[in-house]
């Protein structure tokens, strides 16, 4: 459970040019048409990537590029003339040496560079995760960075302290690129300590369903007053939590999608009849929610919504999985959510907050719910008119799984 969570978030924490430079290392063929790097190695790789555990596996393909170029300066033969990345392969490989540096030593089980104080080896097994790390960051730097930065391990004698500060370069190279497409480090490490949670509180929920209600309170209730992580207001919790469902669920899509049934017309094969793709190809091309459309365009068109109904809006997550799962949160990051934000800044700024404190009843709580109510009611009267049915009962399911959810737990009593 606790892997399958874990690898649903790192899926889809990618973004499209990260996924598809990864895919193209797994999808790398040899000449016989087999996988030149194994299904395991594909997998390491997307993990220290996205993880950005790189820094060990970057300090050893620089010292990989010393010993593969200690003939001739150059190392492209090593990496790119070998059929599939195999420990036979890249024996083979260095064993055809000659006129090497003699601070080079090729062994039965790797490779061994020596300095005056000692010396690194790399073994063959390693290689061949490090020959698919090389040959991303190829895709994803640009080979002729790569060769410029990699240029004083190959035609320089470096000491180990050298070899470290080329690979703290390339390192940051790394890190600069993953900015724009995996998220900020923080995140990162927030999104996998509540995962870690829900993991032992779930019970027998998987995916998306495994966050509800009652484990994003408790989690908040758990780590509020410590240090272990950036959990002290309810509303980071809450959006944490919303954003997790939201990648769980396009994480587990997209997956699915993989294993999806051929589009095509020879039916006795399994294909589906492209004529029943249609619609679903559409709603995907879309790329926004109606209710999306309706808040950004109102002002422009007709404007049946205000400024007050708008932040009414802001509040629903715009996603119908997180209302349906989340609906008790929703009402207590509007509510309670909001009064923390305001006693939060209020203790900042020095100021009072006798005025700050929210009712103690569950008055607030149904009287936000009432307001739902009445825009979602009143957003449906006047929308009818201008939209298509089914554009209509698009926009109105992104609520209404929320004010379903929210009141069949109003018996609750809500914290």
């Amino acid at each position: 459970m606790a892997t399958v969570l874990k690898n649903l978030n790192l899926e889809e924490g990618k973004s499209d040019a990260l996924r598809n430079a990864l895919a193209c290392i797994s999808e790398a063929s040899a000449a016989d048409g087999g996988q030149r790097y194994s299904a395991r190695i594909c997998r390491a790789l997307g993990r220290i990537i996205v993880c950005r555990s790189y820094a060990k596996p970057i300090m050893e393909l620089s010292y990989l590029l010393v010993c593969a170029s200690a003939r001739d300066g150059q190392y492209e033969d090593v990496f790119w003339e070998i059929e599939r990345a195999s420990v036979s392969e890249f024996r083979r490989s260095f064993a055809a040496f000659e006129n090497i540096s003699p601070d080079v030593v090729i062994a039965h089980d790797g490779i061994t560079h020596a300095f005056i104080d000692g010396a690194f080896q790399v073994s063959y097994g390693c290689m061949l995760f490090l020959a698919a790390l090389l040959e991303f960051m190829v895709m994803a730097l640009g080979y002729q960075k790569i060769d410029d930065l990699t240029k004083p391990l190959r035609q320089a004698k470096l000491d180990e302290a050298g070899v470290l500060d080329i690979a703290k370069t390339l390192q940051r190279s790394l890190y600069q690129y993953l900015k724009e497409h995996i998220p900020p480090a923080q995140r990162q490490r927030r999104e996998r300590h509540i995962l870690g949670y829900v993991v032992e509180h779930c019970g027998n929920r998987t995916g998306a369903d495994a966050i509800s209600d009652d484990v994003v309170l408790a989690y908040w209730i758990a780590f509020a007053d410590t240090d272990d992580i950036e959990a002290k207001t309810y509303r980071g919790v809450y959006e944490t939590a919303s954003r997790l469902i939201t990648s769980l669920d396009g994480a587990q899509d997209r997956l699915a999608g993989t294993r999806a049934t051929p589009i095509g017309t020879d039916f006795e094969a399994g294909e589906i009849d492209p004529m029943d793709t249609d619609a679903v190809t559409a709603l995907f091309d879309e790329g926004q929610s109606p209710l999306s459309r309706i808040l950004e365009t109102c002002a422009e068109q007709v404007k049946f919504v205000n400024a007050n109904e708008a932040d009414l809006f802001s509040e629903i997550p715009l996603v119908t999985s997180v209302g349906r799962r989340l609906p008790v949160s929703v009402l207590r990051n509007a509510v309670f959510g909001s009064a923390q934000l305001r006693m939060t800044t209020a203790l900042r700024r020095k100021t009072s907050m006798d005025s700050l404190f929210p009712d103690q009843s569950d008055t607030l709580y149904r009287t936000r719910l009432q307001v739902y109510r009445n825009v979602v009611e009143t957003t449906e009267r006047i929308v009818r008119p201008l939209w298509q049915r089914s554009n209509v009962l698009k926009c109105l399911d992104t609520v209404l799984p929320l004010k379903i959810g929210i009141e069949n737990k109003c018996h609750l009593s809500i914290a």
